[in-house]
């Protein structure tokens, strides 16, 4: 894994870094093709972040909110896709695989 920050200035450690490449649904946030720089030592949900989040085997950028029922709403800066609620009882199905910083 590389880490190209200025550790000191955002806090993270080359090991707990990874890159990854962006797709579409960020947009206009994040450009598809845009390379991602990936905290992979954040696993837990901070309101209005965007993650890494694995679920079904699948890797998607997202915004993430937790709701205060325990649900999470996963969120789509693209409008052409719509913004998915994880019901509290599904939660544990879904992985937070890092924060993008």
């Amino acid at each position: 894994m590389i880490c190209l920050a200025n550790q000191e200035n955002i806090g993270l450690k080359t090991h707990h870094c990874a890159l990854i490449k962006a797709g579409d649904s960020m947009e206009p946030t994040i450009h598809d093709g845009d390379l991602l720089l990936v905290d992979t030592q954040a696993n837990t949900i901070k309101d209005d972040a965007i993650y890494i989040v694995q679920a079904d085997h699948h890797l998607v950028v997202k915004r993430v909110q937790q709701a205060l029922d325990g649900s999470l709403i996963i969120i789509s800066d693209n409008k052409r896709y719509e913004n998915q609620t994880i019901g509290s009882d599904q939660v544990e199905k879904v992985k937070v695989a890092g924060r993008v910083r």
